[in-house]
């Protein structure tokens, strides 16, 4: 099958292609395990796309900054933002955004904006994420104004209301253009031979390499299994041959 190459291709793909299997496997702290079909993750993404164009505007031109940790909720709505046209700009414990981006995703959100340096009355729109494996709702205090990234998620349908047009030139991620990012996920993430479809297992506390493996496998027509909970290598080995991942 050949390699999507687009964001857009990609979720199509998940919809079509093989759509109750797994696309993301996702290990997290205290034994957590997180399943997602290409269907199901497709859905995610769209309706987090919807909610960020619903709720925020965006799309071309437009800033998001996704404050969370290596999470499949992470990947959800990073590629909800590319769907919708906008950079993304990931942060890790010592990041800084910028002073006014556009929306704000973080599992912090009483603390995060300040520190970051954000007027949330300028920076429009701020989505609180729970990061409890499968919480339907924000498990603290919302501020107010505040979007629940769980609750009022599952308000927004799985079909996108106002596609985006995509604007090829302008920028996806750092210096990285909306028209490359798929190709440079692709470098990342070679395609399996004539046999299943690619399943890659990789541990990380950063995002970014998180990101890049999603794209990379997904745009292959493979999955990931994400682990992101500091395993040694002796485990992460029973979790490839539990998954039958390469690592």
């Amino acid at each position: 099958m050949p390699s999507a190459r687009s964001i857009a291709e990609i979720v199509a793909s998940m919809q079509a292609v093989d759509p109750t299997s797994p696309r993301l496997t996702w290990y997290g702290p205290d034994g957590e395990r997180v399943e997602l079909s290409g269907r199901v993750l497709a859905n995610w993404v769209i309706k987090a796309t919807n909610l960020l164009v619903s709720e925020g505007e965006v799309g071309p031109g437009s800033v998001v900054v996704v404050d969370l940790p290596v999470h499949w909720r992470a990947l959800v709505w990073s590629v909800a933002a590319w769907l919708a046209g906008a950079q993304v700009q990931l942060l890790d414990d010592g990041g800084s955004g910028p002073v006014h981006p556009d929306v704000v995703v973080t599992w912090r959100p009483s603390a995060r904006p300040a520190e970051m340096g954000v007027d949330l009355s300028v920076a429009g729109t701020l989505v609180a994420v729970s990061l409890p494996a499968l919480a339907m709702a924000f498990d603290g205090d919302l501020p107010s104004g505040a979007i629940d990234g769980a609750a009022d998620l599952m308000t927004y349908p799985d079909v996108l209301i106002m596609p985006g047009v995509v604007d090829p030139d302008a920028s996806a991620l750092d210096d990285l253009e909306h028209e490359r990012l798929v190709e440079w996920a692709l470098g990342g993430v070679p395609p399996a031979d004539d046999g299943p479809p690619l399943r890659v297992l990789l541990a990380t506390h950063e995002p970014m390499l998180a990101l890049r493996a999603g794209i990379g496998a997904w745009a292959h027509g493979g999955s990931l299994v994400l682990v992101g909970d500091g395993r040694e290598a002796e485990a992460l080995a029973r979790v490839a041959q539990v998954e039958n991942a390469m690592l």
